[in-house]
């Protein structure tokens, strides 16, 4: 009897044991759990500080690498200008001081072939006090307004090139190609001057051609931005090369007649005034410069 209560003493007392160890070892597990718990709440925060930091590493990086671009085209632009002043070294640059304050800078230009204009510059720069404005090379009729409010150039126009015509603001600092949609296909505008400072003057010729010394007259109306032909003479191998324009008085136009075989023949030099030549524009008629 003895035995027995000794024996389910031991038993109970090992049940005990055991039951306090499940339970000790529940406990163990619920603090883990617990633990991951916590350790996942503080973690999530973390992640997200991270994301912002890599969103703002991103947007820095993305803005370092515009500065990047920027600043190398800022330095292809110098080093082009370098070279340009590198090779330009020694040559005659033309400086006119303009009455609206600002002057024009150039190296004046060789023609290639018969290119009727007596204006023809290369790194051609409008210097004001605060700074300059590049304009361009390989320009042609270069001519201020008589308002000294706009500069008239030829672009490209040069030996079976075709050319394109611009106006440049002074005061906007501007550029602006005129849309000369009168203009036949094939054909360049060549020679180019003011006649006052609404209306522009241009020769339209053959693009191409060895014959191709002058063409028809043509004016555009810088207001309206039209343009037609106020002469109609070329098809009869009469071509206008060039003209001079005398202030509000009259213009004078250098004129050649050729042959059938596009030989020259003949050439004159035709003048006509100012004010007719309004007449003709207002009224949308042609002249003959023949006589």
């Amino acid at each position: 009897m003895k035995i027995y209560e000794a024996f389910s003493d031991n038993r109970t007392a090992a049940l005990r044991t055991a039951g306090d160890g499940r339970l000790r070892s529940r406990a163990c597990l619920d603090r883990l759990s617990g633990s991951d718990s916590a350790s996942s709440a503080v973690s999530e925060p973390s992640a997200s500080a991270d994301k912002a930091e890599l969103a703002s590493l991103q947007e820095k990086l993305l803005e370092a690498q515009s500065q990047l671009s920027a600043l190398q085209e800022e330095n292809k632009k110098l080093l082009e200008r370098l070279a340009t002043l590198e090779e330009s070294e020694g040559r005659p640059l033309t400086k006119r001081r303009l009455s609206n304050g600002a002057t024009l800078t150039y190296e004046p230009g060789t023609p290639d072939g018969p290119v009727y204009s007596t204006s023809l510059a290369n790194d051609l720069r409008v210097v004001y006090e605060d700074g300059e404005v590049e304009i361009g090379s390989g320009l042609s009729s270069v001519e201020v307004s008589p308002d000294g409010t706009r500069l008239l150039y030829n672009q490209d126009f040069a030996w079976e090139s075709v050319g394109t015509l611009w106006l440049y603001d002074f005061e906007t600092r501007e550029k602006q190609q005129l849309s000369l949609d009168g203009l036949r296909d094939g054909y360049t505008p060549a020679f180019a001057d003011w006649l006052d400072d609404r209306y522009v003057l241009f020769v339209e010729q053959f693009a191409s051609g060895t014959t191709t010394v002058g063409g028809d007259l043509c004016v555009y109306d810088t207001e309206t931005a039209k343009c037609f032909r106020l002469t109609e003479t070329a098809k009869e191998r009469f071509q206008i090369c060039s003209f001079d324009v005398y202030g509000r008085d009259c213009v004078v136009f250098d004129c050649v007649q050729l042959d059938e075989g596009y030989m020259e023949i003949g050439v004159s030099y035709p003048v006509m005034k100012v004010s007719a030549l309004h007449e003709s524009i207002e009224a949308g008629k042609t002249v003959d410069l023949r006589g």
